[in-house]
């Protein structure tokens, strides 16, 4: 099943890449080539990706969700409170799961052992 994944992600990488190229502000691609590339654990790609959609349409929650996680992912946590933060004000009519990613990336700011 792995593997069937991997295949797949390796065949839709370069549609999702032609599709930028095409329309360099096509945020369902860049949303998904983001994901494409961080899943193939290619961090830097992946966060570019995100960032070009976040130039376009700077309070995209989605894009700024998975930015989070994936800064959180790499544990720049500032960061990573940020693009939560501002994903829970443009969406404060249903903040949940970027609350959510929120409380976790403060948690884990925390050094427990000094409590």
């Amino acid at each position: 099943m792995a593997q069937l994944r991997q295949e797949q992600r390796t065949k839709l990488w370069p549609v999702f890449e032609r599709a930028v190229a095409i329309k360099p502000d096509n945020l369902d691609a860049l949303f998904q080539l983001g994901n494409l590339l961080r899943d193939m654990n290619r961090m830097e790609e992946a966060e570019a990706r995100f960032r070009q959609g976040l130039r376009y349409q700077p309070n995209m929650p989605g894009l700024l969700n998975h930015l989070g996680l994936l800064l959180l992912w790499q544990a720049r946590h500032a960061e990573a409170e940020e693009c939560f933060r501002r994903a829970v004000h443009v969406m404060p009519e249903s903040p949940g799961p970027y609350l959510n990613n929120w409380g976790s990336c403060s948690n884990r700011r925390i050094d427990w052992t000094k409590r």
